[in-house]
């Protein structure tokens, strides 16, 4: 169910909250570089979300998981840091050892009414959308989310009532190299309103040339964005192959037919390939798709050719 920052109400100040910021992982895409501690504008990654948490639940019990690279001396008092065991096990492994460290801490009388959980490559995420997801989720009971500009849930930056946060995880056992998207799965969630910009990540330097252009455009909301939005270069590029260069270039008969809803749903299909438990790039089983739709000409759809690469994906995981 949708829930609108025009209808949001102010979350009781009163109860307990608490923070979780993701700070693990290899960059290895990244060429190395703690993501979490480059600059942007001249302030840490890492800092730029604090600060936002900070504003938002000031009264959040905040724990970083992971490197805390690129943090003043005060930010490392304001929040407490834990590391996932393994390193390098994974945002779920984060998740799990900080609301561990939760527990261990005994920072308040109750366990954390709402844990609120924040990647640590969002930079553009803003304090605003972070209290309305708190809100959301204190009101409904169920965990809060946004969608990204593929229209994907962004499960690394969401609101979720405690208690069901520490049952889940202990449903999932191991945390290790897990999926995050495993907390997700059979629940129903609330889906919060936000400007898609503000949930931009970024795993290569290329993407996070994209959010600095972004921060630079001053992160202007978006208005009117389907539930499947196209980004425009990909809609560009569909225009051409439709009208025919593909073709010219040897694409094959299928090119022709690819449509911005065919558009819309290879982007998806890499964002779920992308999130799930699958070793397989994105990029290559949106190619293997591809040779599937053309090897099939006029006989098969795009969304059958998707379908087909995932199924088999699915039969080995």
């Amino acid at each position: 169910m949708p829930y609108s920052t025009d209808s949001r109400n102010a979350y009781d100040r009163g109860m307990q909250l608490s923070a979780v910021i993701l700070s693990g992982g290899r960059s290895s895409r990244f060429g190395g570089t703690h993501k979490p501690g480059v600059e942007l504008d001249g302030t840490p990654v890492i800092a730029r979300i604090l600060s936002a948490v900070v504003e938002a639940a000031p009264e959040a019990d905040i724990w970083v998981a992971g490197e805390t690279d690129g943090l003043s001396e005060a930010d490392r008092e304001r929040a407490k840091a834990v590391r996932e065991e393994p390193k390098f096990g994974g945002p779920l492994a984060g998740i799990a050892a900080a609301v561990d460290g939760i527990d261990e801490s005994g920072a308040g009388p109750e366990e954390p009414a709402v844990t609120l959980i924040v990647a640590g490559d969002m930079p553009l995420v803003t304090s605003a959308h972070l209290r309305d997801l708190i809100a959301a989720c204190a009101q409904s009971g169920a965990p809060a989310v946004g969608y990204d500009d593929r229209g994907s849930m962004q499960f690394l930056c969401a609101a979720w009532p405690g208690s069901l946060l520490r049952r889940r995880l202990q449903e999932i056992g191991d945390p290790t190299d897990r999926a995050v998207k495993l907390l997700y799965r059979d629940l129903d969630t609330v889906r919060v309103d936000v400007d898609p910009g503000q949930l931009l990540d970024f795993d290569t330097p290329e993407e996070f040339d994209r959010v600095r252009s972004r921060l630079a455009q001053g992160a202007a909301p978006s208005e009117g964005r389907a539930s499947r939005p196209v980004p425009e270069a990909v809609e560009h590029l569909r225009a051409q192959v439709s009208g025919g260069a593909g073709a010219a270039a040897g694409g094959g008969a299928g090119w022709g037919e690819l449509s911005a809803a065919d558009a819309a749903a290879v982007l998806d299909f890499a964002s779920r390939i992308k999130h799930s438990d699958s070793s397989l790039s994105p990029v290559l089983a949106a190619f293997l798709a591809g040779a599937v739709h053309a090897r099939d000409g006029q006989g098969g759809s795009v969304s059958e050719a998707l379908a087909a690469v995932e199924a088999v994906l699915r039969s080995e995981s």
